[in-house]
């Protein structure tokens, strides 16, 4: 599983918003600049995310783009599968008939807890705690303590 430019864009573009909820609509040339991301594609991501619902678009000397609801409200996992369509580490997870061998097969159970896991903890993160975040707090993001590892197969 390999992020598209599109969707890491996309996240980079709403964790900014989500930075700025009280500052007011960001513009196009702005989330680019701040996010070092070509302009033109910033438009197309920012109009993708407007019609997908994540964020709405004010028009005006004033206008730009903010979030459609509060940061904390909104899962990196929900932003990734409404880009994407569902999260799958491997075809077999959303289409088990592309795979011959499921449901026997001795590999499905450990892609299934892998993918359980990725779920969870993308689900976990939301904008707001990754906005305010510092790098070295980047385990609180995902609600695991200092040290703690998740935990696969349980």
């Amino acid at each position: 599983m390999k992020l598209s430019r599109r969707t890491d864009y996309a996240l980079r573009a709403i964790t900014y918003l989500a930075a700025r909820t009280e500052n007011g609509p960001c513009s196009i040339a702005e989330v680019s600049a701040a996010e070092n991301i070509p302009r033109e594609f910033m438009a197309k991501v920012l109009k993708e995310l407007c019609r997908l619902g994540f964020i709405k678009s004010k028009l005006g000397a004033k206008g730009g783009y903010i979030l459609r609801r509060a940061p904390h409200e909104l899962s990196v996992l929900e932003v990734m599968e409404g880009l994407d369509g569902p999260m799958a580490i491997n075809d077999c997870l959303t289409e088990p008939s592309l795979c011959g061998r499921t449901p026997g097969c001795q590999m499905h159970l450990l892609f299934k807890s892998v993918n359980d896991n990725i779920r969870e903890i993308l689900g976990r993160a939301m904008f707001a705690d990754i906005a305010e975040a510092h790098c070295s707090d980047h385990r609180r993001i995902i609600g695991l303590q200092v040290g703690e590892k998740p935990i696969i197969g349980s």
